[in-house]
């Protein structure tokens, strides 16, 4: 027994443009690229770009604003609880220019 078959024209591809995506301090980007929407055929391969990196002036990355963390503990000397809360002293650390106080 035979079955009638039908031909099926080529329809070509349908080009899709890969937009470029920029890498930023943390994530990688990619280039430019191209492929077919239809069978997935890639025309231009995009191209990893890496991740550029933090670059900090002052503490803080000029690119995202990101402030870079070089904290140390330093030793709790005494905590004493007085009338409008609580009194904190610790030994200086040398080179520090500040000091963030939390809990743990």
């Amino acid at each position: 027994m035979f079955v009638a078959q039908e031909i099926i024209q080529p329809t070509g591809h349908t080009y899709v443009i890969d937009d470029e995506v920029a890498p930023t301090c943390t994530e990688s980007g990619h280039t430019a690229g191209s492929h077919c929407s239809k069978c997935g055929k890639v025309f231009v391969a995009q191209d990893e770009i890496p991740a550029t990196g933090h670059t900090y002036k002052d503490g803080v990355c000029k690119t995202c604003g990101k402030w870079q963390n070089k904290s140390k503990e330093v030793a709790l000397k005494s905590a004493t609880n007085v009338t409008d809360g609580v009194k904190i002293t610790w030994s200086k650390l040398a080179g520090a220019e500040k000091y963030i106080i939390y809990r743990k």
